[in-house]
Parts: structure tokens; C-alpha cells; sequence
């Protein structure tokens, strides 16, 4: 590329790498590579007839700001919820979701890469690695260059927070798709799409193309909020009563469990405004009207009595106006006995009344401090002591109290220029420990997806999800990956990648 340059280009150029080197004190592969970077970039421009002062334009080396350069003093308490993901990840789960984002072209690695260099800056909270206290584990402020990979691994895979400056989450991308998996300690999924939309929006200014900033996506250029940073379960009323943490067993789906902590992804994909159409039909929210579907599948896809219990989290900022990009969700449970799931208006009505019930204020202030309680009432035991004792609670009741989960994150507002490139978007929890399955819905667009997580293979709950929509007159488009750990008659090795399916898949759930 540089033979090709004019002697005024080449001068030019130069002038740009030493401005970029200014900006760097990292040891000595980090640089180099933040370095090659960059490079990386300007050859991708060079092949795409973008002209020098362009492409140098859009590589402002300004956007690195004083991020690689000086050192970080910064270090963050766990957020009372926060702290108690890592007491059990060591026990057969890690709280860890993807959300991913869908472009109307294949992701260009070189840009994204420069895209997640610039950004990072924006999000200090993100750019750090978990460190073990004596009492607790925290957050350590990380200098360092944050890499953007092809995704070649089953989603939601541990995140190994072993290695010195491990980070707590993942950039990675497949064809189309661009996807950041996070380790729940840290953020949740408000936090979560907030980050990916920024990264989205940044990766689409560097193709050329004007993006304005919004509520959800922020200007990588201001100066992080202290606001952002705050646990906002500090807010608690210490005169509250927190519901007791003990619950009894849920009904279980069928299924064995799976070897694969994630067994297999299914996206089911409906127009948003069909939905919605739906839901107002029957005098609904959107998730009123899919947790009641859910019942009627799980009631279907079980062959236990009991309770039915679908889990379904709360974003409190809803509630409590806050800037927070940590976790500030909390979780209330939806139960209904299995025999009493027979007409579906008598069961919208339960799921109505219980879920006015979890959002009263009453109910908020409780919740609220529950967190907050458990962290003070094992505030003095080392960490040491704490670790076993989680894992001991997890071995006898785990994820057992509830029988399944719905996390809706709502319709995502994208700036109206970033929306013509975007097809939709997507969001993964993973597995818990003994739930056959997870559900989770999000909207961009005009497209609602509603996606299944799974812990077995069996496709008991998925058909019945598919039959329950369709006599409701939606008819949901099916893509997502074949059963993890199971050989398929091409034997090719899975990616990871989202497939569409035949027009019959191998689950047997018909379009």
C-alpha cells in the first residue's frame, strides 16, 4: 500500500502512525498490536478505493483518547447483585447472555477491531477484570486492547476470568451477525444492549456512514457519568421486608439434561406489530400474553405435577430512573398449579393480577432490598468460607424453584440512520443449571424475537411453544443452530452460527 502513496500521502500517513503512537504506553505487544490495527484498517480502505484523508478522517486518532495511555487507579465494588454471581460459577454454571445485532452486510473484522478500540474508552465499568478479595470479588480497571474474534465456540460459553486481565465479556462475530456475550457480574441486559448498539453504531461510522447518538446509543466521545458506575440497590429501603430466598420445587420439563451446558439455540422470529396486535387483542402487555403461552407449552412439555413457575426479571430503572450501565433488574416469579392450566383467558387473568402484584410498590421496595439483605447478612465471612456454602446451596436447590424464564429487554430504539442497516436482533440467555429451558424476547424494528435456550435435546417444549402460537394465528419463522454434541448427517462441525432451518427442522417444528 505505502508504494502506491504520493511522497505528500506518504508524509501524511506517517504523520498519522506517530499521532496514533502518542497515544499508546502498553507493553510492548499490546501496542504493537493496537498498531497493526490500525494498519489493518487503512489496507481494508486502500482495497475499497476510500481515499487517504477519508479513511485517515474516519480513523481519528483522537478517538482513542487517553484511554491506552495513562494508567488506571480505578477499581469497582461488585454491585449487590453482582457479587453473588461469582460465588457459584465454579458450581456447573456462570451466568453469562449474548445479545447480538444483525447487519444487512457480512462484518468487517479490520473495522470492527477499530470500532471496539475506540469505544471501550466510553464504558470504564466494562474494562475490567474480576479480581478475588478476601471478603468479596471486585472490579480492577484494565488498560488494554480488547479484541474483537470469530465466533468458533457454542454461545454463552464460560468466560475464563483466570488469566491476569481476563476481560468479563466477549466481542465476537459470525457472517452477518455481531455479538457481545457478558459475564452477568458486571452488567445487565439494559447495560448489555446499550454497549453493542454504541459498538454497532461506531463499526457503522467507520464504514462511511453518519450516525447520530440516542438514548441507546451514547457519544463515544464524552466522558463516562459517575452516574453509570453507581449500585443502585443502594436505594433499598433498610426498613424493607425481603421475600425468603427458599422457594419450594418447580414442575421440571422433560428431557435429559445435555452434556453441553447450552444444547441448542431456537429463534423464533414474528413481526413486532403482529404481536403486539395480538397481546391488545386479549388485553395484554406483550409479556403477559407470552408468558401465558409459555404455560400452556411448559404444561404440554411436562409430565410432573405441581406448580409451574416461570421466572421473569424486572428492569427496576423502569421504576427507579437511573443511568446505571450495572445490574439493576430484579427477578419475581409467575406460578400457577399445573391442573389449573386449561383456558387461556382464566390463565392471562392469573398472569395479569400476579405480575400488578410483583410491580406494586409494596412489592418493588421488598425486592429491592433483597439483594442488599443477602450481601449484609454474609458481609463479615471471607470469601474463603462463602464459596462452599454457595455451592452447597446450589447443589441441593439450584435452579430447581422455577420451572422456566422469560426475559423480555423490550423494543430497542435504534437512531432512525442506523436503522436501514440493522435486520434485527437477537438475545441468548445461558442455561441454568437443571432448566431443560430458557426464553427471551427482543424487538428491533418491526421484528420480535423470541428465543429458546436449551439444556436438553429433546424438542418437547419447543413444539409445543410452536402449536400454542400457531392457534393464536402467529406463525413464527424458526431459525437458529442444530443440537450441540450431536453429530448431523454432513458431520461438519458446528460454529456456532445461526442457520435457517428446512422446512422442517430437525427438532421437528414445522414453519
Amino acid at each position: 500500500m505505502r508504494a502506491e502513496l504520493s511522497a505528500e500521502d506518504r508524509q501524511m500517513l506517517d504523520e498519522f502512525m506517530n499521532d496514533v503512537r502518542c497515544r499508546l504506553c502498553l507493553p510492548r505487544k499490546q501496542e504493537a498490536a493496537i498498531l497493526s490495527d490500525f494498519r489493518n484498517a487503512l489496507i481494508y480502505y486502500h482495497k475499497q478505493n476510500v481515499f487517504l484523508p477519508e479513511a485517515l478522517y474516519r480513523l481519528d486518532p483522537e478517538k482513542l483518547g487517553d484511554f491506552y495511555y495513562n494508567e488506571r487507579c480505578d477499581w469497582y465494588q461488585l454491585d449487590s447483585a453482582g457479587q453473588i454471581y461469582p460465588l457459584s460459577m465454579d458450581y456447573k454454571w456462570m451466568a453469562v447472555f449474548r445479545i447480538s445485532i444483525y447487519f444487512d452486510q457480512p462484518v468487517v473484522p479490520q473495522l470492527l477491531q477499530m470500532a471496539l478500540d475506540f469505544t471501550i474508552k466510553r464504558f470504564p465499568v466494562f474494562a475490567t477484570s474480576v479480581k478475588r478479595g478476601f471478603f468479596w470479588n471486585y472490579l480492577d480497571g484494565s488498560k488494554k486492547r480488547y479484541m474483537a474474534e470469530q465466533e468458533h465456540f457454542i454461545p454463552c460459553s464460560d468466560i475464563k476470568l483466570s488469566a491476569a486481565g481476563a476481560q468479563p465479556f466477549r466481542v465476537i462475530y459470525h457472517n452477518n451477525r455481531l455479538s457481545v456475550e457478558f459475564f452477568h457480574v458486571f452488567t445487565d441486559g439494559t447495560g448489555g444492549v446499550i454497549f453493542l448498539t454504541t459498538l454497532a453504531a461506531e463499526y457503522l461510522r467507520l464504514l462511511g456512514h453518519d450516525i447520530s447518538c440516542s438514548e441507546r446509543v451514547w457519544d463515544i466521545a464524552a466522558a463516562p457519568g459517575r452516574e453509570e458506575a453507581l449500585d443502585e440497590f443502594l436505594r433499598a429501603d433498610p426498613q424493607a421486608v425481603p421475600p425468603p430466598l427458599m422457594e419450594a420445587p418447580a414442575v421440571q420439563l422433560d428431557g435429559a439434561l445435555s452434556v453441553n451446558k447450552l444444547a441448542q439455540v431456537l429463534h423464533f422470529e414474528m413481526s413486532a406489530e403482529q404481536l403486539l396486535q395480538k397481546a391488545k387483542s386479549h388485553g395484554a402487555t406483550v409479556t403477559a400474553y407470552l408468558l401465558t403461552c409459555m404455560f400452556f407449552a411448559c404444561r404440554d412439555a411436562s409430565s410432573g405435577k405441581g406448580v409451574i413457575k416461570i421466572q421473569m426479571p424486572i428492569n427496576m430503572r423502569q421504576f427507579y430512573p437511573s443511568q446505571t450501565m450495572r445490574n439493576f433488574a430484579l427477578y419475581d416469579i409467575i406460578r400457577i398449579p399445573k391442573d389449573q392450566i386449561r383456558d387461556f383467558s382464566a390463565v392471562l387473568d392469573m398472569v395479569k393480577q400476579q405480575m400488578a402484584k410483583a410491580v406494586s410498590p409494596e412489592s418493588l421496595r421488598n425486592n429491592l432490598a433483597m439483594p442488599g439483605h443477602f450481601v449484609s447478612s454474609v458481609r463479615g465471612v471471607p470469601l474463603f468460607l462463602k464459596r462452599p456454602c454457595a455451592h452447597l446451596v446450589y447443589r441441593l436447590v439450584g435452579d430447581k424453584t422455577i420451572t422456566n424464564t422469560l426475559s423480555n429487554i423490550g423494543v430497542v430504539k435504534l437512531p432512525p440512520e442506523m436503522e436501514p442497516f440493522i435486520e434485527k436482533m437477537d438475545f441468548v440467555l445461558g442455561t441454568a443449571v437443571s432448566n431443560r429451558a430458557s426464553c427471551t424476547l427482543i424487538t428491533a424494528g418491526n421484528k420480535a424475537v423470541f428465543t429458546i435456550s436449551k439444556l436438553t435435546h429433546d424438542p418437547s417444549f419447543e413444539n409445543s411453544m410452536l402449536a400454542v402460537l400457531n392457534s393464536q394465528g402467529l406463525y413464527p419463522e424458526i431459525t437458529g443452530s442444530r443440537p450441540y454434541g450431536r453429530k448431523t448427517p454432513d458431520k461438519q462441525k458446528h460454529s456456532g452460527a445461526t442457520v435457517k432451518k428446512s422446512r422442517k427442522d430437525r427438532n421437528g417444528c414445522k414453519k
